[in-house]
């Protein structure tokens, strides 16, 4: 008897430790399986590069770094004198083509009359939209992130002349896993917290997946996850609300559909 207890006791510590790798296995399973994959980072601006449509000088800049601006607020002033006269000129031209529309006595001179009006109304219309180039407005709500020009410099066509990051909408970048890549989709829906508002969880969609893996970034914790091949996963946040700012920590939770 006293042999066949010692055979049980390692028997049972067998069938213990097999039913523990078996339930470590099974959660495992589950964590993997439950449709979420998990991430952290940093919020981020959305920037929106507001470039110039003309050759001119910089007359006025209206806004300073770190200003919020409304859609529609004017930013920079350039130079429009030229404009005004080429928009004066294209008045002049329409009010000489009606005037020659009106004289006109045959079909034939009506008709020519009839398109050089059509043209100098175009030319006018042109005139105008350059000109309205020169007062440089905000298309978003938003924050000025910076301004690389100065009263008195000259701006070139596709020149920047303002930075705007766009504040109801940020984003968030986590590193995925390439073993978890394929569960991951553009549109796919994240919840994402930040340590600012513990009980809040803001709404977010995956809008780009990188097509190129790279070595999990440095600021990661541990020196073996560094080592992992990771793909950077951008999530667009809403935050129409203004809670988030740029720069805050954020934890990001993706609920993967497949």
């Amino acid at each position: 008897m006293k042999h066949k207890r010692l055979v049980l006791v390692p028997l049972v510590l067998v069938i213990l430790g097999a039913a523990g790798t078996g339930w470590y296995l099974y959660q495992a399973n589950q964590n993997s399986s439950n449709g979420k994959i998990e991430g952290s980072g940093t919020i981020e601006a959305v920037d929106l590069n507001i470039s110039s449509r003309l050759s001119a000088e910089v007359k006025a800049v209206k806004v300073h770094e770190g200003e919020h601006v409304k859609k529609g607020d004017v930013l920079i002033v350039l130079d429009d004198s030229i404009l005004k006269d080429q928009v004066g000129a294209a008045k002049a031209g329409v009010e000489a083509a009606q005037a020659t529309l009106d004289d006109a006595q045959t079909n034939s001179e009506k008709k020519l009359a009839g398109a050089q009006l059509q043209q100098a109304k175009a030319n006018l219309s042109m005139a105008e939209i350059q000109a309205s180039y020169a007062v440089i407005k905000s298309p978003i709500d938003g924050s000025i992130i910076s301004l690389p020009v100065l009263e008195g410099e000259v701006a070139s066509p596709g020149s920047t002349l303002a930075v705007i990051g766009k504040t109801s909408e940020l984003d968030l970048t986590i590193y995925v896993d390439e073993k978890e890549l394929g569960r991951v989709k553009i549109g796919d829906e994240a919840k994402v917290e930040v340590d600012s508002y513990p009980n809040k969880h803001f709404k977010g969609k995956v809008i780009e997946i990188a097509s190129e893996p790279e070595f999990t970034p440095q600021n990661v914790q541990t020196k073996e996850q560094r080592t992992n091949l990771v793909f950077a996963v951008t999530i667009r946040v809403d935050n129409k609300d203004g809670l988030l700012k740029p720069g805050m920590p954020a934890d990001a939770i993706l609920m993967s559909n497949e």
